[in-house]
């Protein structure tokens, strides 16, 4: 399985929400979606079935704590908007994935600008490419596997 970006493909419009009372992050409209890509425990990359062979990450859902966000000033990427492909992955609708741990995952905050990061193990680099997949919410993809998500929701 790989990662792969389409600048040819439209950045999904919409709204990111961060649910602070229920620790939930949320977009809106809801994307109509077949598989889950799961980062951590809960936090799902929802994703849609393209052809056999392709899955499309259309936008994200789920619960996540924030007590264990680190604050500290944070710089979003530079990206292109487009489209975000987990290829080669076999997949059916209704399943799902988990492509990331929790206890790999480390996420900041920056409470001025908004921006929220979520990283693991594979860090950003200078070969790190940025795609915003839907509005506000980027992925970095180093040597075609995601190695960063930035994050802008609205807090509510």
């Amino acid at each position: 399985m790989q990662f792969i970006i389409d600048k040819q493909t439209r950045c999904n419009q919409g709204q990111l929400y961060f649910d602070k009372s229920k620790k939930l992050f949320y977009f809106e409209p809801t994307a109509v979606t077949d598989v889950s890509i799961m980062v951590g425990e809960y936090l799902d990359l929802c994703s849609e079935i393209k052809s056999s062979n392709s899955i499309r990450v259309k936008s994200l859902y789920g619960e996540v704590s924030y007590t264990d966000w680190i604050n500290e000033p944070l710089s979003p990427p530079l990206s292109e908007k487009g489209g975000l492909f987990l290829s080669d992955a076999k997949l059916d609708a209704g399943t799902g994935i988990r492509i990331i741990e929790e206890s790999d995952l480390k996420v900041t905050f920056d409470e001025k600008c908004g921006w929220v990061k979520f990283f693991w193990k594979k860090e950003e680099n200078t070969s790190t490419i940025f795609v915003e997949f839907a509005n506000d919410c980027i992925a970095g993809i180093t040597d075609e596997w995601i190695s960063t998500l930035w994050l802008k929701p609205k807090f509510i």
